[in-house]
């Protein structure tokens, strides 16, 4: 059956929205594609595969990057914009104007990373947060240095730095600007290049300041056709109806080399004003900075290289919370993501980043609405991942003003939940879901598990503010809708019915992220072993998707709770995937590995992986704090200390130091939680007698783990 607007009644026709713009770009730019077949085009269209060292085929109507779409995100981290960087070293503006290619012009050929993206490796320093792009060919090298900066506006400075290999007359380097950036062409009507300011403006807004002046500029248009190199018929400005205005920057190498450094605005409204920057200043500015607030917050020092590096960066990648990150296209006028919030701000409190979440509550205090009088259904899961917002926050600072000041605001929140939530009986009184990937109009179990998870928050948040009414009422609707889920639990895996569809996995959401306690341990394996069993391997493979990074990181986070060590085998390919870019996209192709849809630079995907690296440190659950569920023995190493400081948890902030010799493992805990924890589990990878003290009792061990209570200063382990 079909509704009036023809589709078929089990197609959730308000999920496809979004998906009906992505056609209309497609179309859009499979027109401009066709007819104008001689342009140059971004790398996602012309590249070769890496697989088949063949070219990926166009087919009509339309004209999408699904097959490149991944990139990385770059900015000076006080920006609410961002620059972005694909995989051939294209650098895409704020404002998505359009984009900066360097090419290399020798003796009249043009040589572009973007015809061979394998050409480019792309890094971001683990330290300094300094972003790097290297493209190498057997004629040259050329090095792109991205520093954060701030002069008026908040910016981006790029430095290019070119060499030839050998000996070459008339050969110049170009910083192009492309009518295109990662998703879309045809984005740029009109740019032009002032001589006295150096500066380039695109589209009316100044945009680009040079440091030097180039030796020559040439133009192109639809009209006109790409920048040709050969005509060499200097044009400072051009326009075109068609967005397809481009400008090449030409600068002649002398000495077979070539600095070149230029800025670029972040801001997609502010225009970026003339002036002298210094690029080995700004660099150590920026270093600074980026070192000044990686020492604040949760601190680690680990022998595992790839486990230190991920949890450096995945810090720097969440300081760059931009407008894209909370409002769908970036848009302010549009409603606000709140799922992406959601995870976004889990991460941050386990960074210890708190303003930074404190400010995502403050705004979402001034701009969330919801309809108290009818609650709907879109309406009620938003509220549902605020709810879980406001908690977690609360859950790792205690700040019991803040919440106090606010608890109307979050009971509002959960009464919606609750009206909304309250009539459901079983699965099939709901008749759509809130997964964003699957757009088949049916209930998930999701949806309930998620409700009963942010019901069961709010009645903590109750019961430390010590108003027992509320706590009682809403703990029991949040268990009433965990009934509901142990029931479907028990009956699909348990009892092993059939699968019915590619998106039972989203079932796992129930025990990590939402903590509900609604599976038991030995449902919770069955649920893991289904999962293994359909999919084969993690990161999970879903038929309609592709590779799904983002639950692939939840399921990792449920297999560690099971103390399973596949977790590392899939920790192993989750890092191959971002490289040393230290960036996941959403969705990836099974072969090639790339990006095919979603966020090519996922906030939520940083948050939670993040969150996983800690919780291979120690995951704070609510009757006890375990500390390394699953270690591996080449972590404890003679004179290579593991060190933790101020990791949060719902403990409070939580340090100790871990000292390995040739006879001994050493547990040094100098700093007192908040809260001490009702136990401690720790656990080590080999054989050990366990030394007591007197400020700990030791409770119970089995095989290499060990049940205490207390918060000793010292806890010694002998080989």
């Amino acid at each position: 059956m079909t509704d009036a607007a023809g589709y078929n009644e089990k197609v959730d026709t308000e999920k496809l929205l979004p998906s009906l713009e992505n056609i209309k770009k497609g179309i859009d730019n499979y027109s401009l594609f066709q007819r104008f077949p001689l342009f140059k085009w971004p790398a996602w269209i012309d590249s070769e595969d890496v697989n088949s060292n063949n070219i990926v085929p166009v087919y009509p109507p339309l004209l999408l990057n699904n097959h490149l779409h991944q990139w990385v995100a770059f900015s000076n981290l006080i920006s609410r914009e961002e620059l972005q960087i694909d995989p051939s070293g294209m650098i895409c503006t704020s404002d998505s104007s359009c984009s900066i290619e360097i090419w290399m012009v020798i003796g009249g050929d043009i040589y572009r990373a973007q015809d061979r993206h394998q050409s480019v490796t792309i890094e971001r320093e683990t330290e300094t947060g300094v972003g790097k792009i290297a493209w190498k060919d057997r004629l040259f090298t050329v090095t792109t240095t991205m520093i954060g900066a701030r002069s008026t506006i908040d910016e981006s400075v790029i430095d290019v730095q070119c060499r030839l290999k050998e000996k070459t007359k008339n050969a110049s380097i170009m910083i192009v600007v492309r009518p295109y950036n990662i998703l879309n062409l045809g984005t740029a009507e009109s740019v032009s290049y002032d001589s006295a300011s150096r500066v380039v403006t695109i589209n009316g807004r100044s945009t680009i300041a040079l440091q030097t002046s180039p030796d020559f500029v040439l133009s192109g248009s639809g009209a006109k056709g790409d920048v040709d190199v050969a005509l060499r018929e200097d044009s400072t400005s051009t326009q075109c109806e068609n967005g397809l205005a481009t400008l090449g920057l030409g600068f002649k190498l002398s000495k077979n080399e070539k600095g070149i450094v230029f800025r670029i605005g972040l801001s997609g409204k502010d225009g970026i004003s003339p002036g002298p920057c210094d690029p080995a200043v700004l660099k150590n500015e920026f270093s600074s900075f980026i070192k000044m607030r990686m020492k604040e917050g949760a601190v680690l020092q680990f022998p595992d290289r790839n486990i230190q590096d991920w949890f450096n960066t995945l810090k720097i990648n969440m300081l760059g919370v931009i407008e894209r990150d909370i409002y769908p296209d970036g848009d302010t006028q549009n409603a606000m993501n709140c799922r992406s919030l959601y995870y976004i701000s889990r991460g941050l409190n386990r960074m210890a980043y708190y303003r930074e979440s404190l400010k995502i509550m403050e705004e979402i205090k001034e701009r969330f609405s919801f309809n108290k009088k009818s609650p709907q259904f879109n309406g009620a899961i938003d509220c549902c991942y605020l709810l879980g917002i406001f908690a977690d926050y609360f859950m790792h600072t205690r700040d019991l003003d803040y919440i106090q000041k606010n608890y109307q605001y979050v009971k509002d929140l959960a009464g919606h939940v609750f009206r909304f939530f309250g009539p459901i009986k079983n699965i099939r009184d709901l008749s759509e879901n809130s997964l964003k990937t699957y757009l088949v109009k049916s209930p998930q179990y999701h949806d309930l598990v998620l409700a009963a998870s942010s019901l069961y928050y709010f009645s903590y948040i109750s019961r430390c503010m010590g108003i027992f009414g509320d706590e009682n009422r809403f703990l029991q609707e949040s268990k009433r809708l965990q009934g509901l889920f142990v029931e479907h639990v028990r009956a699909k895996y348990v009892e092993g019915s059939s699968i019915s569809n590619d998106f039972f996995y989203t079932d796992i959401y129930a025990a990590y992220p939402f903590l509900t306690e609604s599976l038991s341990r030995n449902e919770l394996e069955k649920l893991i072993n289904t999962i293994f069993g359909y999919y084969k391997s993690i990161p999970i493979h879903v038929k309609s998707l592709g590779i799904d990074i983002f639950s692939s990181i939840l399921i990792a986070h449920n297999i560690l709770r099971m103390n399973d060590k596949r977790i590392y085998d899939i920790l192993k390919k989750i890092f191959k995937v971002g490289g040393k870019t230290f960036c996941l996209p959403e969705f990836v192709s099974p072969g090639s590995m790339n990006g095919v849809w979603g966020d090519g630079c996922s906030k939520i995907i940083s948050a939670e992986l993040f969150s996983l690296l800690r919780d291979i440190i120690f995951i704070d659950l609510p009757e006890r704090l375990e500390i390394f569920p699953v270690p591996l023995e080449e972590w404890f190493i003679p004179g290579k200390d593991i060190i933790i400081e101020d990791a949060p948890s719902r403990f409070g902030g939580i340090s100790f130091r871990v000292a390995t010799t040739q006879n001994e493992v050493q547990f040094h805990f100098d700093k007192l939680p908040k809260y001490v924890p009702p136990e401690i589990l720790i656990t080590l990878p080999f054989k050990t007698k366990i030394v007591e003290g007197d400020d700990f009792i030791l409770k119970k061990f089995y095989d290499n783990s060990f049940l205490i209570n207390g918060w000793p200063s010292i806890i010694r382990f002998i080989k």
